[in-house]
């Protein structure tokens, strides 16, 4: 896409501005690793694109019009569930009911779908049960 001008440009910051997407990013106990540096630091180099917010525990008020996506970094999913329990549990899958998204890296992805008392109950595909192609 070509720009015409100066103004095409101020336009189009204004909507981006506009539409920036709104992150949670639990940092609790549990949450590990240099991810979670990683992820505030891509944010904050994009302001234009993303606010980032991060939480230890799960706040009750957990609405879509506040946030449009929580995140759920590596670590130990246990140790993630645990420390929000259950009523954080309920409270994400409110969130996403009601059409917030959830993106789980690592540990955060076991916990968005490793057994009932997770906070999406999506099954976990094992990987002993995936068909590899085998080269020789």
């Amino acid at each position: 896409m070509e720009v015409e001008d100066k103004n095409d440009v101020s336009v189009a910051m204004e909507v981006l501005k506009a539409n920036k997407i709104r992150i949670l990013l639990y940092n609790g106990i549990g949450a590990a690793g240099p991810g979670i540096k990683r992820l505030v630091e891509l944010c904050e180099k994009h302001p234009y694109l993303f606010t980032i917010k991060t939480t230890k525990t799960i706040p009750e008020d957990l609405l879509i019009n506040n946030y449009d996506i929580i995140i759920f970094p590596g670590g130990t999913a246990s140790s993630q569930q645990n420390n929000i329990g259950k009523s954080g549990i309920e409270t994400v899958k409110a969130f996403i009911a009601s059409g917030g998204g959830y993106v789980g890296i690592c540990a955060g992805a076991y916990l968005g779908s490793e057994s009932k008392d997770t906070v999406t109950d999506v099954p976990v595909t094992k990987s002993k049960n995936i068909k590899r192609n085998k080269t020789t």
